[in-house]
């Protein structure tokens, strides 16, 4: 019966709000990615230091943060197109609604968290290169 009732329940879903929702969430956190990236860069650039393996390590480190978090963006908003119809269909049970809701991966943030730290620090303890004249 339920498979009648959804089928029955058809409907055209606009999805261009979640979808410029979503797009927007993606490139705010390449933005915050590549801010959060400068601020090492900066450090080792004033203190006229050799950035070549510096850089190397901002970009890996970036990349990975916003492959983290974009994929579980997109994992959540999907999640959420899907539930919603289910729950208004009666698909769903609302007590246990949120109980396939993809998690943040807080275990990965929190080593990035501290490889920015340790890049950072890198940053900063760098020597700084000779001047020749």
């Amino acid at each position: 019966m339920t498979f009648l009732a959804t089928l029955a329940s058809a409907r055209s879903v606009d999805t261009s709000g979640t979808n410029l929702v979503l797009i927007l969430t993606c490139l705010g956190i390449v933005a915050a990615s590549a801010i959060l990236a400068l601020v090492p860069y900066r450090i080792a650039l004033g203190r006229r230091a050799r950035t070549d393996a510096l850089l190397i390590a901002i970009v890996v480190w970036a990349v990975v943060l916003d492959g983290g978090a974009i994929s579980t963006a997109i994992a959540r908003s999907k999640w959420k197109d899907e539930s919603e119809p289910r729950l208004e269909t009666g698909f769903y049970d609302p007590s246990t609604a949120d109980a396939g809701k993809p998690a943040w991966p807080f275990g990965t943030f929190a080593g990035l968290t501290a490889g920015y730290i340790a890049i950072v620090s890198w940053s900063a303890t760098s020597r700084s290169r000779e001047v020749r004249t």
